[in-house]
């Protein structure tokens, strides 16, 4: 009866470390396997910064918007802000953790070569938070902005309106809206494979 019972629990022990085998092999295969590197990212924006990429799509408000135009805002080295475009729709980011962006448009704004340090613009009363001389830079294929370098203002109302003003010798860019917490913005990716020429 020992014969049979030491034959029975070798036959289960090589059994075993035949099916032990084969799960290893099983596994090696399968660490050999090479997955494909994710899609490249046009990273210039993420480099310096930004929690959006040009090519991006977020929602906000129900409405999606695609990022596909850009233009950073370099004081120096530093990265100021960059301006997404999509359509009519501007996002304003700006560099740091955690997303810090406002949703604007083009404003018609008339104010000489300088914006002054409180003005009114649509029943709103807007205080300059701060001024700075900027080179913009264009991201990707974007259409290049009127002028390279500009000075670039910042003023905020009391209800959370933005304006930011980009002057350059008499001629003006102005964005209006209104900064938005992250929780209101959905983001859905995207990136540089998303944008075409």
């Amino acid at each position: 009866m020992s014969l049979v019972l030491g034959l029975i629990i070798g036959g289960a022990l090589l059994t075993m470390g035949v099916g032990t085998g084969a799960v290893l092999r099983g596994r090696r295969r399968a660490a050999q396997r090479v997955l494909p590197a994710p899609a490249p990212r046009n990273t210039v924006l993420s480099e310096r910064g930004f929690a959006l990429e040009l090519g991006d799509v977020i929602d906000i408000d129900k409405q999606s918007l695609w990022l596909k135009h850009a233009w950073l805002a370099l004081e120096g080295d530093d990265a100021v802000a960059a301006l997404l475009f999509s359509g009519q729709d501007v996002v304003v980011l700006q560099p740091g953790a955690g997303l810090r962006l406002c949703l604007t448009r083009e404003v018609e704004l008339s104010v000489g070569h300088e914006v002054p340090s409180a003005l009114e613009l649509g029943g709103a009363r807007f205080e300059r938070v701060r001024r700075l001389p900027v080179r913009l830079l264009v991201v990707g294929d974007s259409p290049s902005p009127p002028f390279d370098e500009a000075l670039f203002s910042e003023l905020r109302g009391l209800s959370g309106e933005v304006l930011w003003v980009l002057t350059h010798g008499g001629f003006c860019k102005a964005y209006a809206g209104r900064s938005l917490d992250a929780a209101e913005v959905e983001y859905w990716g995207g990136g540089s494979l998303t944008v075409t020429g």
